[in-house]
């Protein structure tokens, strides 16, 4: 009788610890964002003075690490652009709003730090390149006179 109710004792213990165990079916966030979509796009061509540099991720970011560190805009000199970032919670983008025009036919790069967190804390390690140029938008030249 003995072994009968130590038998049961361990058949209950064993079902109720096999229960406890796990993650509960929990999915952990452990990777760092990603840029979905990027504007202006690798190479393409600007067709005007003002440009807002657009950066919309994966999933949402931890805005205390936006900054005017985390996206810059440098021109064809290798100069920073001066400008504003915001981060827009509800589409998880990050812009860029240079507060110069762009200068026609010139190839600006932007760059996107590494340091960018998304809210479980994950960070992203490397810097993100890409270029575009503005297209030719200067007046056109007056008709000559005779």
């Amino acid at each position: 009788m003995m072994i009968k109710r130590w038998t049961l004792l361990c058949l209950a213990l064993c079902l109720t610890l096999t229960g406890c165990g796990g993650d509960g079916g929990h999915t952990y966030d452990t990777q760092a964002p990603r840029a979905m979509t990027v504007s202006p796009t690798q190479n393409s061509v600007v067709n005007g003075a003002t440009s807002v540099i657009t950066v919309t991720f994966d999933e949402p970011l931890d805005a205390t690490t936006i900054d005017l560190a985390s996206i810059s805009l440098e021109d064809g000199d290798g100069i920073t652009l001066a400008g504003t970032v915001s981060y827009d919670v509800s589409t998880y983008s990050v812009t860029f709003t240079p507060t110069t025009v762009l200068q026609s036919l010139t190839t600006y790069t932007v760059v996107v730090a590494a340091g960018i967190a998304d809210d479980a804390g994950n960070v992203r390690d490397d810097d993100m390149v890409w270029s575009f140029s503005t297209s030719d938008f200067s007046p056109p030249a007056p008709p000559a006179t005779e």
